[in-house]
């Protein structure tokens, strides 16, 4: 894998190289985040203990482009914080779920505007806005169990640990696989499918604002993702080689000639918005328009 550069503009080299690049340069921020945090906390809380007086394990998991090492030059990383048990407490007596919620907190403000500048999406975590910052293990395996939804199946399609403990993130993987990749579809999974599909066509017709929009047009890499995702859910608890992270490499299970057709269009449609990417990200820095997690205010 090489550093990502302006020649990636050009008709050159491998763009998915390029997208690994900035994916691996997100990555390290990311786990320096993690040890400064985690230095932070256990200065103020101190250690974090389960019952049975082992540290606690916390795992910062990267969704989306960033799992799928596929972020290109103006993305935001999604990411989602897991840790090991809400059975026991910190050294200072605080419980463990108060101990990830300040953990998660600092990894925020160390990669918002307060540290490394980058835009932090945490929308994807279980609950969504509406759920806790950090979910245990076993809250998580809970709420995918019994309110998991189509598009929370496509989104962990991309899952990856990418700072803390790794042997933590891919337990919650292998935790969820029977969830994400089902050995048969229902009826009632289908039309859930066609449900968010319908809805996201409908939600794209006015953000993508013409033909013209490679990334959420009709066609677009958006929907080239989609439709990769839905094979992968349909036929990724029977086919193992479905169940890849990369969309240039999901794309294999297809047949010879539409994969290469595929790859040639997806790979024209990756450079550019990588080219698109590379004008967002300075349009960002010099209007001043970086964004990040809010600071907490205590009460």
């Amino acid at each position: 894998m090489r550093a990502p550069r302006f020649s990636d503009l050009a008709d050159e080299g491998d763009p998915w190289e390029a997208l690994a690049g900035y994916s691996a340069a997100a990555e390290m921020p990311c786990r320096l985040a993690f040890h400064q945090a985690l230095r932070d906390v256990t200065a103020a809380r101190g250690r974090a203990l389960k019952t049975g007086g082992d540290e606690c394990a916390f795992a910062v998991l990267g969704m989306g482009k960033l799992g799928g090492r596929e972020l290109n030059a103006s993305s935001d990383i999604d990411i989602v914080y897991i840790f090991e048990s809400e059975d026991g407490e910190t050294e200072g007596g605080a419980p463990l779920t108060e101990w990830a919620a300040d953990l998660a907190w600092r990894i925020g403000e160390l990669l918002g505007t307060h540290g490394a500048g980058l835009r932090v999406d945490l929308r994807l975590r279980p609950g969504g806005q509406y759920g806790p910052l950090a979910a245990s293990l076993a809250s998580a395996e809970a709420h995918y169990e019994y309110f998991g939804q189509a598009w929370e199946r496509q989104m962990l399609v991309r899952a990856r640990a990418i700072a803390g403990s790794g042997a933590l993130g891919e337990a919650f993987i292998d935790t969820l696989r029977p969830f994400v990749y089902r050995r048969r579809m229902d009826p009632a999974a289908l039309a859930e499918i066609r449900r968010v599909k319908r809805r996201i066509d409908a939600e794209v017709a006015v953000a993508a604002g013409g033909d013209e929009n490679v990334k959420l047009s009709r066609g677009g890499i958006r929907e080239l993702e989609y439709v990769v995702q839905t094979y992968q859910l349909l036929y990724g608890g029977r086919l193992p080689n479905c169940a890849r992270r990369r969309c240039a490499r999901r794309s294999t299970f297809s047949n010879k000639t539409n994969c290469s057709r595929w790859r040639t269009f997806a790979r024209s449609a990756r450079r550019t918005s990588s080219c698109a990417g590379w004008r967002t990200a300075f349009s960002f820095r010099t209007a001043g328009k970086i964004t990040a997690c809010p600071r907490r205010t205590d009460p």
